[in-house]
């Protein structure tokens, strides 16, 4: 008896470590595209938030939580993956209500026009990976995926398994959102092109499209929240006119339902987005127009009483700068004018180092500049390294360095500074090669290099 006892506990024991190791697999093994960036819904503190915004990447690259936050005080997330559609973004309305019974949820409906279920496997896989495993997700895998495609979903080791060849350090590591879910961009696209279809030219809603949005009407009055819909804009071709056709037709169908709905397509010169400057590509506005379609949303959410019983929260506002680090992070990397890039370094709270390899050309060159154009070299935190590194260090000011560079790039061997980048990353053909740190993410955000007789910096 005992012997069978202590054979069914080695089985156990040896079933719960196998399990624990496919686990493992499975997270390591999985492509992680946007995991960090959806399960970082599920990090928030329980009900803590106002208003949730849900949907695909229209909706993501353009509603911006701590925007909101500091313009209007109202606590939110973004919880949609890339290719969402209507289908899911019903059982994504159901998490929003089981973890957070937001005040007000926003539902952008770009894919109404679609008469399916899911438009690609793939960006669905990356959504149902980052839920957690609940009885809501488990009726989203048996409604919206195929019998024939339930194991891989249910076990993405099925799928993921030959993918061993391809892991990288950053398979292994946590990773981190900082933005609530949101995920600006930055580039710029001339979307000219752009063409407003009337608002009289309609089209029927899709049955599939039309049944999930009902649904979303109704578990929303059913849990007491407020349901808005949107429609982001984008540039429409020929080809896609029919889909402004039918966010016309939602507009009638919405109405008779008594819920709000904001097609952006007709609201271009009220929200003032400009069809030039405001767009990253032919389907997504960039930062400076989701910055203004955030603020219109933001006040259409205060008029209904959000954000009125926050006004201090010392967590929202030390993570805000961190929001603002990521967004200047990401906008470093889209400057490209020599002028322009020193002046933004020297707007910042950067450090960085300075690498010239001729000494007399540099202090005449930038002598020059200061003359001539009134440009100037950043006052950050910032050393330079003469001659490639290889002679002394001294700061701008001519000052010995008694401490640490930021305890990353330099340290005291000897009571001589040494340079602790990988001699890789200095080996350089430039006039002058610029390292910028950022302090608060605690990583080296660009490296560029700059030719004296060029306008433009280098980057590889």
């Amino acid at each position: 008896m005992k012997r069978k006892l202590y054979l069914g506990i080695k089985v156990l024991v040896f079933a719960v470590l196998l399990c624990a190791v496919l686990i493992k697999c499975n997270d390591v093994l999985a492509v992680k595209e946007e995991d960090s960036r959806i399960t970082s819904f599920y990090e928030e503190d329980k009900d803590s938030l106002e208003a949730v915004f849900i949907g695909s990447s229209h909706m993501f690259v353009t509603a911006y939580p701590f925007q909101l936050w500091e313009e209007y005080k109202i606590k939110s997330a973004v919880l949609g993956g890339n290719g969402m559609g209507v289908p899911m973004e019903y059982y994504c309305v159901k998490e929003a209500i089981r973890e957070q019974h937001p005040d007000v949820i926003v539902v952008d409906l770009y894919k109404a026009y679609l008469d399916k279920k899911i438009d690609s496997k793939s960006f669905a896989h990356n959504m149902a990976r980052a839920m957690p495993n609940t009885a809501n997700k488990l009726r989203m895998l048996l409604d919206l995926i195929p019998k024939e495609d339930w194991v891989e979903f249910g076990f993405p080791l099925y799928l993921y398994h030959s993918r061993w060849k391809e892991l990288t350090r950053e398979d292994f590591e946590e990773q981190y959102c900082y933005t609530k879910g949101a995920a600006p961009q930055f580039r710029n696209y001339d979307a000219s092109g752009f063409e407003e279809v009337s608002e009289e030219e309609k089209q029927e809603v899709p049955k599939t499209s039309w049944s999930y949005i009902e649904k979303m009407i109704e578990v929303c009055e059913e849990n007491d929240v407020d349901l808005i819909f949107t429609v982001m804009p984008y540039e429409t071709t020929k080809k896609t006119r029919h889909q402004q056709r039918v966010f016309n037709e939602l507009s009638d169908r919405l109405s008779e339902r008594g819920v709000e709905y904001y097609n952006f397509f007709h609201m271009m010169d009220e929200v003032g987005i400009d069809v030039e400057r405001d767009f990253y590509d032919d389907v997504h506005v960039n930062y400076e127009g989701g910055k203004k379609i955030t603020s219109y949303l933001g006040k259409i959410l205060s008029d209904k009483g959000l954000g009125a019983k926050n006004s201090h929260d010392s967590e929202w506002e030390e993570d805000a700068k961190t929001w603002h680090a990521q967004v200047n992070n990401k906008q470093i990397t889209t400057i490209n004018d020599k002028d322009g890039y020193l002046d933004f370094i020297d707007s910042k709270d950067y450090e960085f180092i300075i690498m010239i390899k001729d000494t007399s050309k540099f202090y005449r060159y930038f002598g020059q500049m200061v003359f001539l154009h009134g440009t100037k070299l950043p006052d950050g935190k910032c050393i330079y390294i003469y001659d490639d590194g290889k002679e002394n260090v001294c700061p701008v000011d001519g000052r010995k360095i008694e401490a640490l560079f930021n305890g990353k790039w330099l340290q005291t061997v000897n009571g001589d500074k040494t340079m602790m980048l990988d001699k890789d990353s200095y080996s350089f053909s430039e006039d002058v090669k610029i390292f910028v740190y950022d302090e608060r993410l605690d990583q080296m955000i660009d490296v560029a290099g700059i030719n004296y007789k060029e306008e433009k910096v280098r980057r590889k």
